[in-house]
């Protein structure tokens, strides 16, 4: 992570606030101070400083990191002048266009590059405040984000990258010493970006287009001093959090790449959807939802249509503690894709005949419940010395969906765990609790799917006396229902019936 953060942490910052309230007054040399020390956070930073009257010109900006014997330099171009208006507030005046050159060099390997060029039009920063919090209210029409010049091991490497930003504007709050807090909130019209790459040893090669529309954005981070010299196990433990959340409107983006001589191109959108992830020394949540999909992908040469997939809604939701704990924390995963379809090509592949229904397809696994760590996961050395790292007191199936094909499996259920009994199912703590399952169309589609030759005759025969071993019908026709549970002395039983 140190490694990630110092290679970028000039173009972050420093552009970052290309992406960005007040009361009290701040100074030229107020501003650059605080944006110096976040920029310190990651490494050591130097620079030219020229101050006329109540304007401060900043240039030759180099950041220098150490991480694990990684060595990387980051050489920013042009100056960065900070102007006090008089009122208290303090314009911060961008060029035109500047870039960062990043060179990362490890012990025994030539040196890494990149070039990251920024430019601008009609771009305004305003700072203000007072010294221990400094928010920048900012705007820009338009913004360019430029990779090239990419040399690792020594080989120059043919690709470049483009983003284009369209209408910024917000905020960034920026305070606090020994652990720099930054907030911000931000909108953005459209990114749209582009990007190509070649191997220089084959004919293979990539690009790609596409565009995000109507990006909304809040953030807000803590960051220690020193990051970049905490070790993983260090890093949750000295204050580090970060919560971000993004919602975003209609996306498009086209992929062509050609590998091994076959051209294939990829293309589709996404209606809307949103992304959050946080971190801290107590949990770690992520979360990314996209609705009405469209992807499709053609192969070139190839006699055949292009396979396209659509989504109604496709989620992803995770919530895990990760700090050391006594007491029990909630956590949550659940994955969720809804209204799916394919082309008619991909199903006449399995199904000609057309016997199987072609309704949209669902699956859902929604689960929640409470566990805790009784080390510091992050600690390799505590993690393997330790037999049971953490304790699962209670898991909730709370909810279960699968249709496809004209079928469909429900369910849902709760359990509570017995920590103290470790032996009852062989290492695992015991269970206590039930679920509930149904089944519709199940055995049609069976029988379906043997009369096309795709299960065989004995494999559907089995499979039927399975079920009607652990099942027992339903109200409807071909429903079947099962309830599976284990009682206070871990017996595990099926409608009843011990099997365990």
């Amino acid at each position: 992570m140190g490694r990630i953060l110092s290679c970028t942490s000039v173009t972050a910052i420093l552009f970052g606030m290309t992406t960005l309230q007040a009361s009290a007054d701040v100074t030229s040399a107020d501003v650059w101070d605080a944006l110096k020390a976040q920029m310190s956070v990651y490494g050591n930073v130097t620079a030219s400083e020229t101050n006329s009257g109540g304007s401060l010109s900043v240039s030759d900006i180099v950041m220098a990191t150490n991480v694990e014997d990684i060595n990387t330099s980051t050489a920013l171009s042009g100056s960065i002048v900070f102007r006090e208006l008089g009122d208290g507030t303090v314009a911060i005046d961008f060029p035109g266009s500047m870039t960062a050159d990043m060179t990362v060099m490890e012990a025994g390997s030539a040196p890494a590059t990149i070039s990251v060029t920024f430019a601008q039009q009609g771009m305004t920063i305003l700072a203000s405040g007072d010294p221990g919090a400094i928010t920048h209210d900012f705007s820009a029409p338009s913004m360019t984000y430029s990779l090239a010049n990419f040399i690792v091991e020594g080989q120059p490497i043919t690709a470049n990258f483009t983003l284009d930003l369209t209408d910024t504007a917000g905020s960034w709050l920026s305070e606090g010493t020994a652990t720099r807090r930054q907030k911000a909130d931000y909108t953005i019209s459209q990114i749209a970006f582009k990007g190509l790459f070649a191997d220089p040893t084959s004919p293979d090669k990539g690009a790609f287009n596409g565009a995000i529309n109507d990006i909304k954005v809040t953030s807000d981070s803590k960051v220690p001093e020193g990051m970049a010299d905490l070790k993983p196990e260090e890093l949750f433990t000295t204050g580090f959090a970060v919560d971000a959340d993004m919602s975003f409107g209609m996306t498009t983006y086209d992929a062509q790449i050609t590998a091994e001589g076959q051209a294939t191109e990829i293309k589709g959108t996404i209606g809307n959807g949103s992304f959050g992830l946080g971190m801290d020394g107590e949990r770690i949540r992520y979360s990314t939802q996209s609705n009405s999909v469209d992807i499709s992908g053609a192969v070139t040469g190839l006699p055949f249509p292009p396979v396209d997939v659509h989504f109604d809604t496709s989620s992803l939701d995770f919530l895990m503690p990760i700090g050391k704990t006594d007491k029990a924390q909630d956590f949550t995963a659940a994955i969720k894709m809804k209204g799916v379809t394919v082309s008619d090509f991909l199903w006449a592949m399995v199904d000609p005949g057309q016997q199987l229904p072609r309704d949209a397809a669902n699956v859902v696994v929604d689960l929640s419940g409470k566990a805790n760590w009784l080390v510091n996961i992050f600690d390799e050395a505590a993690l393997e010395t330790t037999k049971m790292p953490g304790k699962l007191e209670s898991l909730a199936l709370n909810d279960l969906e699968v249709t496809v094909a004209g079928a469909s499996l429900t369910g849902s259920g709760a359990f509570t765990f017995d920590n103290n009994d470790l032996q009852s199912f062989g290492g695992m703590p015991r269970p206590l609790g039930a679920i509930d399952l149904a089944m519709s169309g199940g055995i049609t589609l069976l029988d379906k799917l043997t009369a096309m030759n795709l299960v065989p005759q004995e494999q559907a025969m089995g499979i039927k006396m399975m079920t009607g071993m652990f099942t027992k019908p339903g109200a409807s026709p071909d429903t079947l229902t099962t309830r599976i549970e284990v009682d206070a002395s871990g017996a595990v039983l099926a409608n009843g019936q011990r099997i365990q």
